[in-house]
């Protein structure tokens, strides 16, 4: 009998993997039949043990004696005799704690390795027992294989929790077995998991115990349901744990209501109530919740009423209230319900606990109004925003730089081109907050025209039509005398942006006019290319590069963790949100501008004249209006021609006669 050393990391290992023989390596020998009975029992100390026999019919069918090396999987710590044809083998122990053994097999002939093998269960709630019978595919041969389970003082089928494969059967014998057959194929593991012989026992005994008044009895039964919900936590079964937690809530949810019933005080239901809320908190722990999180805290709040002030559990408690309302806080902004935040940092600082975070508390106080204020902004209602952090939204390092100002929120220029020449009007709106800037930079650019003396003939002109209060509008008339264009308009405006609309207009402002004649018949055509496709697309570069950026800043803003970087997270919030404004408004400029270009042939008879809607987004045109009529000039002159001819011929016959 040897005892394999015990694996540093099987000591945690809550899943007990029984031993199996393999081959080490590649052999001839072959697996014939396999039975192995595994066994719940107790030892002479009445302490609960976990035995497993088992037998291996290995054959040699070849003509030579082999020598067969073997492994044996799953020694440690298991206490283990193995013998063949009822010699004793001594296998050998590697330093990795891995456990060999050659055996020695004649020719054409068959040996019985025996394996029994031992270990205390110890005290867990949950006994859980593997058998890898997958190794046993590494077996040579037809296999035929039989696996007993006994489970001893396991009689009760309602501690079991899981049988896996679900293919067993009773096994004719007179207690009561377990018994799986297989040939050939053969499943990856047996497994048995059930509720500990010694825990079954006392749960049946709680069980009983707790009915009417009796606290304490709930409460504890409540604890043993938790403890096994740990357990099953630890053997990653989910679905376990999940009912054990339900079982553990009813024992204390009952336990209050009978206690209520027969008029308990406080006192008597603290343990109760503080049971629910530790088994909230376990939920919370695994999930993040905020629905476990608030009834842990309203059972803690309940727990606390009933302790003493000198109770040790007390500090604890208030512990996680304070833990339950950051949770419902963290949930709460994630979810954008500010008003509600806030009021939950009022609770936070009136619980005995919450004092300590006061500076944590102030903090979240400020990063709730930030977050408030980029929800206004991102909703247009930057009035409002202002009114809440207008300090920290207007400081200047949190704007975006000045190439990306814009003054204006709507271009609307109407221009009318004919061959007496181009009359220019153009209605502006700046942006919210611009107006006194944008008056200035407007009637800044008008006197620059009108003090250059090769513009002054132009007749610039501006003035304020808004009403007061409402948002600034500025008109704007020129006159392009005929034969001129606007290039030299557009060289004095200011090179920014949001000046792009007018001076690239103006600087293709410049009708052709072709006139031909035919006796007293004149054809006359006006055309203007135009093209603002540049002015789109350089506000839609500045729009897309704030976004960027703006996406930058919300990511550094994520990033930061702890009281420290807490402000400048703020900070990141902000300067996103102001950011994402400003390219909203060269968005908001390129859809809303607009340019009217009516062209006309006056002098005709049949006078001509078309308009056309140009954006900023349009392909490029060539606006032309060609008409062919009398001309008016050459008509009234041939007239004035026949009446000179007919007055002239009237007093030549006036003096013949």
């Amino acid at each position: 009998m040897f005892s394999a050393p015990r694996l540093q990391s099987e000591t945690n290992n809550a899943e007990i993997t029984l031993p199996l023989l393999r081959p080490a390596e590649a052999t001839v020998a072959t697996l014939h039949t396999h039975v192995a009975t595994i066994t719940l029992d107790v030892d002479a100390q009445g302490a609960p043990l976990l035995r497993i026999d088992a037998t291996f019919d290995i054959r040699n069918e070849t003509k030579e004696d082999i020598l067969a090396p073997l492994s044996l999987d799953g020694a440690a710590p298991f206490e283990l005799t193995l013998m063949q044809d009822g010699v004793l083998l001594t296998p050998a122990v590697a330093e990795d704690g891995s456990t060999t053994v050659q055996v020695a097999i004649p020719a054409n002939a068959r040996t019985d390795i025996t394996l029994t093998g031992s270990r205390g269960l110890g005290v867990d709630a949950l006994t859980s027992i593997v058998y890898p019978t997958e190794l046993l595919r590494q077996w040579r041969g037809q296999r035929s294989v039989r696996v007993n389970l006994a489970p001893g003082l396991q009689t009760s089928i309602a501690s079991w929790l899981h049988v896996e494969p679900d293919s067993w059967r009773y096994a004719a014998t007179g207690d009561i077995q377990l018994e799986w057959l297989f040939e050939s194929d053969l499943p990856v593991r047996i497994s048995f998991q059930a509720i500990a012989p010694a825990f079954w026992q006392e749960l049946q005994q709680l069980t009983a115990a707790a009915t009417g008044n009796a606290p304490d009895r709930y409460a504890e039964l409540g604890l043993r349901y938790r403890q096994l919900a740990g357990a099953a936590a630890q053997l990653g079964d989910a679905a376990a744990q999940e009912r054990f937690l339900a079982q553990a809530a009813a024992a204390y949810t009952e336990g209050i209501r009978q206690a209520e019933a027969a008029g308990a005080a406080a006192f008597d239901l603290a343990d109760l109530h503080a049971g629910l809320a530790a088994l909230y908190r376990a939920r919370v722990a695994a999930t993040d919740h905020a629905d476990d999180a608030q009834a842990m805290m309203v059972e803690a709040g309940l727990a606390l009423q009933g302790m003493m002030v000198d109770d040790a559990r007390r500090s604890e408690l208030e512990q996680w209230q304070v833990d339950g309302l950051r949770l419902m806080l963290a949930d709460l902004r994630r979810r954008g319900d500010i008003p509600g935040a806030l009021a939950l940092i009022e609770r936070l600082q009136d619980l005995p606990a919450g004092g300590s975070g006061a500076d944590f508390l102030e903090q979240e106080r400020q990063a709730l109004v930030v977050q408030q204020a980029v929800q206004l902004i991102e909703q247009g209602d930057r009035a409002t925003a202002l009114a809440l952090a207008g300090e920290l939204i207007q400081s200047p390092a949190l704007q975006p730089p000045t190439q990306y100002r814009n003054l204006f929120a709507r271009w609307n220029v109407s221009t009318t081109m004919s061959e007496r020449g181009v009359e220019v009007q153009v209605n502006v709106d700046a942006n919210e907050g611009e107006g006194e800037d944008a008056q200035a930079a407007i009637e800044a650019v008008v006197q620059n025209w009108r003090t250059t003396p090769a513009l002054r003939a132009m007749e610039p002109e501006v003035r304020r039509v808004s009403a007061a209060g409402a948002p600034a509008q500025f008109k704007l008339t020129l006159h392009l005398p005929a034969g001129s264009n606007g290039v030299e308009l557009a060289r004095v405006l200011p090179t920014d942006a949001d000046w792009a609309l007018l001076r690239v207009l103006l600087g293709q402002l410049g009708p052709q006019i072709q006139t031909q004649s035919n006796g007293l018949w004149q054809q006359v055509r006006v055309t203007q290319p135009i093209d603002l496709r540049t002015v789109g697309e350089q506000w839609q570069r500045i729009a897309a590069e704030l976004d960027r950026q703006a996406a930058e800043f919300e990511a550094n803003a994520t990033g930061a963790t702890g009281a420290a970087t807490l402000q400048a997270s703020q900070e990141e919030r902000l300067r996103a949100a102001n950011y994402r404004a400003a390219a909203h408004t060269w968005r908001t400029l390129a859809q809303d501008s607009q340019v009217v270009i009516s062209l006309s042939t006056p002098g005709t008879t049949n006078e001509a004249a078309r308009a056309w809607l140009v954006t900023v987004s349009s392909p490029p045109q060539m606006l032309n209006v060609q008409v062919g009529a009398l001309s008016t000039g050459r008509v009234l002159l041939a007239g004035l021609a026949a009446l000179v001819a007919i007055f002239g011929l009237t007093a030549l016959l006036w003096r013949l006669l």
